[in-house]
């Protein structure tokens, strides 16, 4: 169980070298990974502040998150990631997910995710997930997005069916975005 921006933190480095297959991991508490007022975001987006919590994703192409995330109805606020490298990444609060994966029941509010610079113009950019390979229900996001690239969505960039024998379903379902 996640109670605080610190368990928060440690989930994410520890899913630098873990998928969590099989495993479920829980908010216990709503986040506020930065403080954020009105004029945060679009300082954010200006350049002329750069939030003390910078985020960088959970699950990646070659180690994508294999478990379940459960929110428990709670509220993850001021995500901060600014990528700009011109390599390929998959940029949002989860990079990539795996086939039987879930992501559900939470709500992330006013933060922000930006993601240029790539030189084949192709940013992957999505606030829940930026490549979904499973499933993400339930989630609310008014997320700030900025992009250069061809591929972004509110709550998942794109989904992937790399196989088409999946037995796992691949889908988002009951969301809503709103930024």
């Amino acid at each position: 169980v996640l109670d605080s921006v610190e368990d928060f933190y440690g989930f994410w480095l520890l899913s630098t070298n873990n998928k969590f297959e099989g495993k479920t991991i829980k908010l216990g508490a709503d986040l506020a990974v930065n403080p954020v007022n009105e004029t945060t975001i679009a300082a954010w987006r200006n350049g002329s502040q750069t939030p003390e919590n910078i985020w960088n994703p959970i699950g990646s192409s070659s180690l994508p998150f294999s478990g379940t995330f459960d929110g428990c109805g709670h509220t993850i606020s001021g995500i901060y990631l600014k990528d700009t490298s011109e390599e390929l990444t998959y940029s949002g609060l989860f990079g990539v997910t795996a086939v039987g994966s879930v992501i559900r029941n939470f709500r992330l509010v006013d933060s922000y995710f930006e993601r240029t610079g790539q030189k084949s113009n192709i940013a992957f950019l999505g606030s829940v997930v930026c490549e979904a390979r499973g499933v993400v229900d339930s989630v609310y996001s008014n997320a700030v997005l900025v992009t250069d690239g061809q591929q972004a969505g509110g709550i998942v960039a794109r989904l992937n069916y790399i196989d088409t024998n999946y037995k796992e379903p691949i889908e988002v379902k009951n969301c809503w975005f709103d930024g």
